[in-house]
């Protein structure tokens, strides 16, 4: 543990090193100084963002084919940080960093115990529900680990899950900020992404959700914290599973970029003429594209509800709101035909119109099974006898929600439309969001299951738009003050009803359908150990469904995986014919000649045999290009002999 501690440390060193550094670099020039001085904290989160993904994209487009190391992106790093350290040898320089000091301690002093205590909550939650041995891990984060091995090999990342020269195709920006601070910390990448990734992106969403919702005046950092709580650990009646969901990296920092932008928004609709807020917004939203598509989503009504706003006009040119409004949907767009979008008809998930598809009646029965609510069962069987269908878009997201729709009514009572309406309009974004899970279905297939990303994203901007009005209206008027902790006292005890640690519990993250033993976990070391970094290895886990951890662990190519049929990203005419190939090599079904013509022809240096799924040859001593390297119970690994 205190290895892990002292990992944890340097890590968070080297990401606030990099998140920071650039901020600083660009206050050293007076026009960025003048701008900056006068923008919220919402707007530094975002930005920082901004300079540490994009300038990771550009030196791997741009610089990394001319052979140059990665340690050139960090020096670049330290080369600003140097020129910030040579700035402060000027008197008045220092005197400006001082004042700024101060200003910087007064306004977070009575933030800093309520937020070292959120901090130190999560934690303990981390350390003691989420870390777990490394082949442990649910197999989708082994899936995006792969991704993160193949963006330090190549951006966009190489496909390592099967013999190709085409890109991976895939949200990838998580793994891209997971694979640039591996690289630049020197840690690896399976320790970053499995362990620290997850706390960094909570720790990101606690920051998004403080600067959301503990900013009202006067401030009540401990009224804040208490909303965090509800918002991240009691999230609403079948909190289970968006609970469950807050263990994947990509959820989180998908999270974490939504409060970000929220809130940037928020602070365009209050100051208009700040053209930059809205500018990092659009970078914050677009970049969900690149993190987690549908994440984007609930902002698809929202943005335009901000940017339509009557007030707007009035106090920024249109002009500006154009050209913004280009570059942040130019973005979008460039990111997902760029990272996202597979070229293969199989790639291509579409929506079909089916409002009682199955993922809503599953949720719906969770609602009313599982959390024993039979009065929203009376609500869906009455609608069905009315209407003929259920109504799930209707019911599902009003329950599914009902602590925000509560808390955002009753900020309505105490405050008026005009003041709380761009609060209003995240909470709608979201609604719709999920309205949308209630009346759409994707494809069967191995996309299918993502459509309740539409409810998840969806509901977490609308709690989390709700309790930011929510403090608002506390803050500004005291008399709503014992009636909104009366409401919140019922809500949290109603909630604790509901669920309280059994869904706590799910702070664990799913389990996976395949745990790898000690002995699989050493020679999985023993192949990274053994193989070049761009070399094919050959494994018969593609017999196992959704098995992605193997060449995660390995961060090699695989020759061939497990197959999904409907897949974003596999296509059918790469993987079929190759699995027909490697299933007659372990089955026995080729000559020994053949089968090393068949290792020669695809570049393997080596073969990963679990004898559980398929045992070794008779024959084995005629194989003469398979060099015997270790045995173990169930797992034989051959190093494959080129000559």
């Amino acid at each position: 543990m205190f290895g892990y501690a002292i990992e944890l440390v340097y890590f968070f060193c080297i990401a606030g090193f990099f998140h920071l550094v650039p901020l600083a670099f660009l206050d050293q020039f007076k026009a960025v100084r003048l701008r900056f001085g006068t923008q919220q904290p919402a707007f530094f989160l975002g930005l920082s963002s901004c300079l540490v993904l994009v300038p990771s994209i550009l030196y791997r487009v741009m610089i990394s084919p001319l052979g140059l190391p990665f340690w050139g992106f960090t020096l670049i790093y330290v080369v600003m940080f140097l020129f910030v350290l040579w700035g402060l040898r000027d008197v008045q320089e220092r005197a400006v960093w001082q004042q700024r000091r101060q200003r910087w301690l007064e306004v977070l002093r009575p933030h800093l115990l309520p937020f070292l205590v959120a901090t130190g909550l999560l934690v303990l939650v981390f350390v003691f529900f989420t870390l777990r041995p490394q082949g442990a891990y649910y197999q989708d984060e082994y899936q995006r680990m792969a991704i993160a091995q193949g963006i330090k090999q190549h951006f966009p990342p190489v496909d390592l899950f099967v013999y190709t020269d085409e890109f991976y195709k895939y949200y990838n920006f998580n793994e891209l900020w997971a694979a640039t601070l591996s690289q630049a910390s020197q840690l690896k990448l399976r320790s970053v992404y499995l362990h620290w990734n997850l706390l960094f992106n909570w720790l990101s969403i606690l920051l998004g959700f403080w600067v959301l919702v503990g900013t009202s005046k006067p401030n009540r950092p401990w009224l804040t914290l208490l909303l965090f709580g509800i918002f991240f650990g009691l999230q609403g009646i079948p909190g289970d599973q968006k609970i469950s969901h807050l263990t994947f990296r990509q959820n989180t920092f998908a999270l974490a970029h939504m409060l970000f932008g929220a809130k940037l928004l928020l602070d365009f609709l209050d100051r208009p003429q700040k053209w930059g807020n809205l500018a990092v917004a659009a970078w914050c939203l677009s970049a969900l594209v690149g993190i987690k598509l549908l994440a984007l989503t609930p902002f698809l009504l929202a943005v335009p509800l901000f940017v339509l706003d009557p007030n707007q006009f009035k106090k920024i040119q249109v002009k500006t709101l154009v050209a913004i409004g280009t570059l942040g949907s130019g973005l979008a767009v460039f990111w997902y035909l760029w990272l996202v979008r597979g070229e293969s008809s199989s790639a291509q998930p579409f929506l079909q119109f089916d409002p009682n598809h199955y993922w809503a009646f599953v949720y719906a029965s969770r609602i009313s099974e599982q959390y024993g609510i039979t009065v929203f069962a009376y609500l869906l069987d009455w609608t069905n006898r009315l209407f003929g269908s259920p109504g799930y878009f209707v019911w599902v997201p009003l329950v599914y929600e009902l602590t925000g729709f509560l808390i955002a009514g009753f900020a309505l009572c105490w405050s008026p439309f005009k003041q709380l309406r761009g609060f209003l309009y995240l909470i709608l974004g979201g609604w719709a969001s999920m309205v949308v899970f209630g009346l759409f279905k994707f494809p069967t297939g191995g996309s299918e299951g993502s459509i309740v990303y539409f409810i998840f994203f969806g509901s977490w901007l609308l709690e989390a738009a709700a309790l930011a009005a929510f403090a608002q209206v506390l803050s500004q008027h005291k008399r709503s003050l014992p009636w909104g902790v009366g409401l919140l006292g019922g809500l949290i005890l109603f909630l604790l009803y509901f669920g309280g640690y059994a869904d706590g519990k799910h702070f664990r993250g799913p389990k996976s359908h395949y745990e790898h033993s000690a002995t699989e976990m050493e020679a999985i070391r023993e192949v990274r150990h053994q193989t070049s970094s761009n070399g094919y290895v050959l494994s018969n886990y593609y017999k196992i469904r959704q098995l992605w951890s193997f060449v995660g662990l390995t961060g090699r190519h695989s020759l061939v995986s497990n197959f999904q049929t409907g897949a974003i990203n596999q296509d059918e005419a790469t993987y079929l014919p190759l699995l027909e190939k490697v299933e007659t090599f372990y089955s026995g079904s080729l000559a020994p000649t053949q089968s090393c013509e068949f290792l020669a022809e695809y570049n393997v240096e080596a073969v990963y045999w679990q004898t559980r799924i398929h045992p070794l040859p008779n024959n084995l001593a005629d194989y003469s290009c398979l060099k015997l390297f270790s045995t173990r119970p169930d797992v034989t690994l051959f190093l494959v002999n080129r000559q």
